[in-house]
């Protein structure tokens, strides 16, 4: 598959919103743009994976995917993943930092959404990616829903979604996975749609007053008792930030560094939560909030580029 820069950079500024949102909500003057930047981003970091598979998979005639596919997509996890987690509970471990034997079985079987570990980082991205693979391998050999049936689907996971929140459940797992699918289907028809309007359009000024003002009223704290429609605000609001994304950086120049940071991205994801929750958190470390976020960036991309590697030499040694 023809790469597709714009993939690269918006990898990459969906990574620099992530580690943003977790910043912020540690910080009491941005905790409401916290939520709007991990609401948001999160599920942009989501569906950039889907256009890329469902391109992939259009381009391969649409096959159905079999259990290689899965593996082949753990793998990938694993080798930055298993390392991270030995390196995490060593560190928590060192400090004194109070864990069960049940938490390390949970993160290491890609549980951790539902093991979150008091006062630190929550990988709840790391299960929702694996429930996004596995719904790509039965999605591929059930292709050919109507659009009436997408609705449906969406309709029925957005309900799903409610009631689960109501009863203090991870409910946007049925969400996330139902617009993952629903991008992965039509991945090729959004990627040409949204490069076939080269010019500013009516909607691309809509979509950026909609983006501030969606952000303004996640600031003011207008959406803090209604999480379901936080979610869904979110999940709108990621659609535009890759549609606008797309266009601007479609014909952008390459960038070594913005191709580095978009490879080691899922390395920057696990590796900034040291640093970003309760008693790690860079804001009860450092008074200064500004030292406190350059600290967290440089800590996350050079602890990503560190993991990199390690996961390279995981990799020739699983794979040899």
């Amino acid at each position: 598959m023809k790469r597709i820069r714009a993939f690269d950079y918006i990898r990459a500024f969906s990574i620099l919103g992530i580690v943003l949102c977790h910043y912020c909500f540690n910080w009491s003057a941005a905790t409401g743009t916290g939520r709007w930047l991990g609401t948001t981003f999160n599920v942009v970091f989501l569906c950039i994976s889907a256009l890329l598979l469902g391109k992939s998979w259009g381009e391969k005639g649409c096959a159905a995917y079999n259990l290689e596919f899965f593996k082949h997509r753990i793998i990938r996890l694993v080798i930055a993943y298993y390392p991270f987690l030995i390196l995490m509970f060593i560190f928590l471990g060192v400090t004194g930092f109070s864990f069960r034997i049940y938490d390390v079985v949970m993160h290491f079987a890609f549980l951790p959404w539902l093991d979150k570990l008091p006062g630190f980082g929550h990988l709840w991205f790391v299960t929702m990616i694996v429930l996004c693979y596995l719904a790509v391998l039965l999605q591929s050999r059930w292709h050919g829903l109507t659009t009436c049936q997408e609705i449906m689907a969406v309709a029925v996971a957005g309900i799903l979604h409610y009631c689960c929140l109501d009863k203090g459940l991870p409910g946007q797992a049925f969400s996330y996975l139902a617009v993952f699918l629903v991008t992965f289907n039509h991945s090729s028809q959004i990627l040409d749609k949204v490069r076939s309007l080269n010019k500013v359009t009516f909607f691309d000024v809509t979509g950026i007053l909609l983006f501030v003002v969606s952000w303004k009223a996640f600031d003011l704290g207008l959406y803090d008792h209604y999480r379901f429609v936080a979610e869904w605000v979110g999940i709108i609001d990621a659609a535009m930030a890759i549609a606008l994304m797309l266009k601007v950086f479609d014909n952008a120049p390459h960038s070594r560094y913005i191709d580095y940071t978009s490879k080691i991205s899922f390395e920057i994801y696990l590796i900034h939560h040291i640093v970003a929750f309760g008693r790690f958190s860079v804001l009860h470390i450092l008074s200064n909030p500004l030292l406190a976020l350059l600290f967290l960036l440089t800590f996350s991309y050079f602890g990503g580029f560190i993991l990199n590697i390690i996961s390279e030499k995981f990799r020739a040694a699983i794979t040899c």
